[in-house]
């Protein structure tokens, strides 16, 4: 553990090892797109019959918000959103990438279960909308591992560092 810590900390103070992305590790396409102020989650078939919501879409808002476009169109914290735009929303990404396509100003009508009942919302995101939804779903279809093999010769190349110092460091003298 000690030495992942020292190859941490070498990577954040050492200039040569901060100065680039380890090899071979994808960087995520530029981040502005059109948002709501929604943190989703994906369900469980359990959650899915204590909410009422249907077996084959739908993810659970978890936190809203404040002032956000979802908050204003009156999305609540247990709110299910089944639909996005008329598709069919069944992983947080589906919910991301309906929202990252619409156009400034224009607004997106949700689906939503709450307690048990279906309702519908129209939401205007905030921001642009993203140029390159492709891009950003071809970088998604990796999950958030991308890159783990090229981060762990990375960390190899740290830690040969490391001992390199050490080695180069004089002993420390007894006091």
């Amino acid at each position: 553990m000690t030495r992942l810590l020292l190859a941490l900390l070498a990577a954040l103070v050492l200039p040569a090892a901060a100065a680039a992305p380890p090899e071979g590790l994808p960087l995520p396409p530029h981040f502005e797109r059109g948002r709501i102020g929604l943190q989703v989650q994906p369900m469980t078939p359990e959650l899915r019959a204590h909410m009422k919501a249907p077996t084959e879409a739908g993810v659970l808002v978890v936190r809203v918000e404040e002032g956000s476009p979802g908050a204003k169109a009156g999305v609540r914290v247990g709110d299910v959103v089944t639909q996005a735009g008329q598709e069919p929303v069944e992983s947080p990404h589906d919910l991301m990438r309906r929202v990252a396509r619409v156009p400034e100003g224009e607004r997106l009508v949700l689906g939503l279960v709450r307690d048990g009942q279906k309702l519908e919302v129209e939401v205007s995101p905030q921001g642009r909308p993203w140029p390159d939804v492709e891009r950003f779903e071809e970088w998604m279809r990796g999950g958030f591992h991308h890159g783990i093999d090229a981060l762990q010769r990375r960390l190899e190349e740290l830690e040969r560092r490391i001992d390199e110092l050490e080695r180069r460091l004089p002993a420390a003298k007894p006091t």
